[in-house]
């Protein structure tokens, strides 16, 4: 939404927070009416995010706006962020934190192994979601090897893997609720750890 691109905002809209899923063949069917819902939404362009599966344990969303539906599929306004910090943050480059506004938290219980980026200043991106829509070949029981995988990691960047040995939570801090977000070269996303109080430590 917005009338340029400097002044345009992106809207998030999640068919996954009670209202309904959206299967494979409703995605490939939005991405064919790609075209009618920027029109009917009023919209400068619309990006559709591939099916992504969770890394979290639980999951809470303190704040959602309207439901829209979308083709056949409903779904529920989960947060807004200016298109430029997007571009930036997972838009384009990659490993790139970039800032988003959403009130919710994310647990990783004790016990759970986690998928880590290290950046050379201390701060650590942990990964909330995955997709092979990019990396066909990603499945949950190879995350641990994306290491090897990874061709354009930033200098002094590593990835590696952890089993907790506490619960970590992730919640951006308040007021803003300003969560620091980033996606790898196969488009999996992270949220940061250090950056500010969201992460009751950095593992």
């Amino acid at each position: 939404m917005g009338t340029t691109p400097e002044n345009a905002v992106a809207v998030f809209y999640n068919p996954t927070t009670g209202t309904e899923h959206c299967t494979p063949e409703q995605f490939a069917q939005l991405e064919k009416d790609k075209a009618q819902i920027i029109k009917d939404n009023g919209a400068r362009d619309a990006w559709l995010n591939p099916t992504r599966y969770w890394t979290w344990d639980e999951f809470w969303v303190y704040e959602v706006g309207d439901e829209r539906q979308f083709g056949t599929v409903k779904m529920v306004y989960m947060g807004v962020v200016p298109v430029t910090v997007m571009q930036a943050g997972v838009g384009k480059g990659h490993y790139n934190p970039g800032q988003i506004a959403r009130n919710n938290k994310y647990l990783f219980k004790k016990g759970t192994t986690v998928y880590l980026l290290d950046m050379p200043d201390g701060k650590v991106l942990i990964m909330q979601s995955w997709t092979n829509a990019t990396n066909k070949g990603e499945t949950a029981a190879n995350l641990k090897d994306l290491g090897g995988q990874f061709k354009l990691l930033p200098p002094g960047w590593k990835f590696r893997t952890k089993v907790l040995d506490r619960d970590l939570t992730v919640h951006a801090p308040a007021p803003n609720y300003l969560a620091w977000v980033t996606q790898d070269e196969f488009n999996n996303t992270y949220q940061g750890c250090g950056f500010d109080a969201a992460c009751n430590y950095v593992p």
